[in-house]
């Protein structure tokens, strides 16, 4: 079976989400001459940050690019969900959750009022 294969390409950069029947997804970030290859697996959340977004890895180095979150929630897998405006959090990465806050193994991610309800229907959480 040949692995499916999406393009995004916008006017400063382009985005190429690799997934297929592997367990290993990645994901090739392009700015300028530069690409990079993103392992989704790694990818603790995603954060926007004015016009790009921070992609942050449990190492603590984080990547950016100009894409929106809006464009990355189309794109992403489903175990990614919104969770906040600013932030997109891998779900196989949730630690707990504390208030209104989720702990992403060590970072503490924001948990936005009008995204609770589907997150904690989606994590199956029962109030």
């Amino acid at each position: 079976t040949t692995k499916s294969t999406t393009y995004l390409f916008e006017r400063y950069r382009n985005i190429h989400i690799k997934t297929g029947h592997t367990r290993s997804e990645s994901l090739f970030l392009r700015d300028g001459n530069s690409t990079q290859r993103i392992d989704l697996a790694e990818l603790l959340y995603i954060e926007a940050q004015s016009n790009c977004a921070s992609f942050v890895f449990e190492n603590g180095k984080p990547v950016m690019s100009l894409v929106s979150l809006r464009k990355l929630e189309d794109l992403l897998p489903s175990h990614f969900v919104r969770v906040h405006r600013s932030y997109i959090v891998n779900e196989r990465r949730i630690r707990k959750i504390e208030g209104n806050q989720l702990q992403v193994v060590s970072a503490k991610v924001p948990i936005g009022q009008s995204y609770r309800e589907s997150l904690y229907q989606r994590l199956n959480i029962v109030n």
